[in-house]
């Protein structure tokens, strides 16, 4: 089980980011990933996985990171650190895509609010437990322009498992809707 004051902390760290401007994003991949040209992120224009997490610079000069973790769960679901994400990965290679098509809309805009949608798992020996997680996060900066970012993997060429240790960044409400993810998911969630 989640204890409440853990939900609240991490609520307590996706709310921060209300108000603040997104200067930039930096993504954090697998050194492999980089043979590839620097492009193995993209899945299209609207949907980007990354193998560590990704760096969202503010208007403050502060950064903050959205990684996957089991911090809450068996499952990976999400967290959100203060600082950077590359300082403390030794095998990874830093991406900056702020100038790249699908974030272009976020630049310099205020983040008008943040949603959490949590979900759960079951522990193998108790199958009554439920053990909750973040999995996603829905950064609205109006009423029309949405990104989401969960905790994934794909199961195969058009499905999602959730709880998987990618990010994907999905660019508006239609691929969310299609993937599931966010306000669309399974209303079993927490």
């Amino acid at each position: 089980m989640t204890s409440e004051s853990q939900r609240a902390i991490f609520e307590q760290a996706a709310n921060d980011l209300v108000g603040h401007r997104i200067v930039g994003i930096r993504y954090c991949v697998h050194k492999r990933a980089t043979d590839t040209l620097g492009t193995s992120w993209r899945f299209g224009p609207r949907l980007h996985t990354v193998d560590f997490g990704l760096e969202l610079a503010l208007e403050t000069e502060k950064n903050i990171s959205i990684t996957w973790s089991n911090e809450f769960s068996v499952s990976f679901g999400l967290s959100i650190l203060q600082g950077s994400l590359s300082s403390d990965l030794h095998d990874s290679a830093v991406w900056n895509v702020t100038q790249d098509e699908a974030w272009s809309f976020a630049i310099n805009r205020p983040i008008r609010s943040v949603k959490v949608y949590w979900s759960w798992s079951q522990v193998l020996d108790k199958p009554e437990t439920r053990l909750y997680f973040p999995l996603d996060l829905e950064i609205s900066l109006d009423e029309d322009t949405r990104i989401f970012i969960g905790a994934y993997l794909f199961k195969n060429d058009d499905t999602l498992f959730s709880g998987g240790d990618m990010i994907f960044v999905f660019f508006g409400s239609e691929i969310a809707q299609h993937y599931y993810v966010g306000s669309y998911g399974n209303p079993d969630r927490a």
